[in-house]
């Protein structure tokens, strides 16, 4: 019974995955001219520039090139101008990033400690983070690449207007952006997924639902608030 428990977690894990993967594919979908998905660009980037506050179930794909390995995990995430985010993991563990715009808080339950860093040392390539956060630009930071209409909506296929270097293996520059892709809604022009593809070939994917946009989010959320005897590693030193 314990087998078959665990042979059955390992393919819903497998599907829901690659269900993921599949969702930014424009393969076998209908393309669209460069015109077509810069006018797209051009409507995400107007719709979201006009957005106070952004709130919703989140669904991630990570895949780590290096072990050839995926990870899923899901929780909510909570966005609002100017700067401030926050994710709340819940499965497999739970998992807490606030920002400020300035200061990181990295919170983890299992081990017991919060990890605080600059908001700007945290990410090596800010383009998608910076977008997410109001204070970046498609049509200034982005190349367009391509576009189709998907099965979930318009994906849109972007690359950065200054190239990452690649550097030897390991080293943190890395990690920088090689390629974004945005799930838009076609009857909102808002972003409902976005996948982010790194020079070193990591991937993660992002897909949300229960989406509420512009309502009113307590600012409470967006304080460092832990349970009380966590350690502390400050980084910002």
């Amino acid at each position: 019974m314990r087998f078959i428990f665990s042979a059955l977690v390992t393919i819903l894990f497998a599907t829901s995955t690659f269900a993921q993967q599949r969702t930014f594919d424009c393969t076998e979908q209908k393309q669209l001219s460069i015109k077509q998905a810069t006018d797209w660009a051009s409507k995400v980037e107007k719709r979201y520039g006009a957005l106070k506050s952004y709130e919703a179930r989140f669904l991630q794909s990570s895949y780590l090139a290096a072990l050839d390995t995926d990870d899923l995990s899901s929780g909510r995430m909570l966005f609002s101008k100017p700067g401030k985010m926050r994710w709340d993991y819940v499965d497999p563990e739970k998992q807490i990033f606030i920002t400020d715009g300035d200061t990181l808080w990295f919170y983890q339950e299992a081990d017991k400690q919060v990890v605080i860093d600059h908001f700007d040392r945290a990410f090596v390539s800010d383009l998608p983070v910076s977008f997410i956060m109001g204070l970046g630009s498609i049509t200034k930071d982005l190349n367009v690449v391509s576009g189709c209409e998907g099965r979930d909506g318009i994906v849109l296929t972007l690359s950065p207007r200054k190239k990452p270097t690649q550097l030897p293996e390991g080293e943190e520059s890395g990690k920088e952006l090689n390629e974004l892709k945005l799930l838009v809604d076609s009857a909102t022009s808002l972003p409902r997924g976005a996948q982010v593809v790194d020079i070193g070939g990591n991937k993660t994917s992002f897909i949300f639902s229960e989406i509420k946009s512009d309502g009113v989010i307590d600012t409470a959320n967006f304080k460092a608030a832990f349970p009380e005897g966590v350690d502390l590693i400050d980084r910002r030193s």
